[in-house]
């Protein structure tokens, strides 16, 4: 179980007091990746990543958080990929060298290969985003079966989004309302509606989802 956490601006504006409040999203998920974490602004203030890592495959390797290999694209993962090794033998074939011995490093490569296509070929449990600093473009994701979370929230020209619910609500700027629905739905099935969480702006990406900031604009797919 790891964290991630972000802020990404909407219309290219600089993100007011970015630096705190993505230490304070990280900080409050700390109990989810207490053995390495790291934070990624870009230079324009237009973005903030940050991952808490429980390091389970080649846990005693440290490696940048958020992952990058070119300071250019960034990849802050929560979950396993348990077909790493056979992607990461098939990635080598192109001529691909690898540094660590994680499955970090080849998941990262996968998305920078395949073009955010054949996600058929993945065999684990995520949820993730994948930040690229020059055409500004992010991709959030959540496996299949929704085995890691993915919630996120979108408030004045900014998305806010998390692997909890918390710190996204203290890294809002706004006073939030309790879904009132969710509450009825939780007390039958103790849970709320596909989507949907206990507080009324907040949403959960579901299962087998991608949303991407591209050209932008928000576009969520299955």
């Amino acid at each position: 179980m790891c964290g991630i956490s972000g802020i990404v601006s909407l219309n290219k504006k600089p993100i007011e007091n970015i630096e705190n409040r993505i230490k304070l999203m990280t900080k409050l998920l700390h109990h989810r990746g207490p053995d390495q974490n790291g934070i990624y602004i870009s230079k324009e203030k237009i973005c903030a990543l940050s991952n808490n890592r429980l390091s389970i495959v080649s846990p005693k390797e440290k490696i940048n958080l958020p992952f990058t290999k070119n300071n250019r694209n960034y990849l802050s993962f929560n979950g396993e990929i348990y077909n790493y090794v056979d992607l990461k033998k098939n990635l080598e074939k192109k001529g691909i060298k690898f540094f660590t011995q994680t499955d970090t490093e080849v998941l990262y490569e996968f998305l920078q290969n395949f073009n955010f296509e054949n996600y058929e070929m993945l065999n684990g449990m995520w949820s993730f985003a994948f930040y690229n600093e020059v055409k500004n473009e992010l991709l959030l994701s959540r496996d299949l079966l929704g085995e890691r979370h993915l919630f996120y929230l979108i408030e004045n020209n900014e998305l806010i989004f998390s692997s909890e619910v918390k710190p996204i609500l203290f890294a809002s700027q706004n006073s939030h309302e309790m879904n009132f629905d969710s509450i009825v739905t939780s007390w039958k099935f103790t849970s709320s509606d596909p989507g949907k969480t206990l507080i009324k702006d907040i949403f959960r990406l579901k299962p087998g989802t991608n949303l991407q900031f591209i050209n932008s604009q928000i576009q969520i797919n299955q």
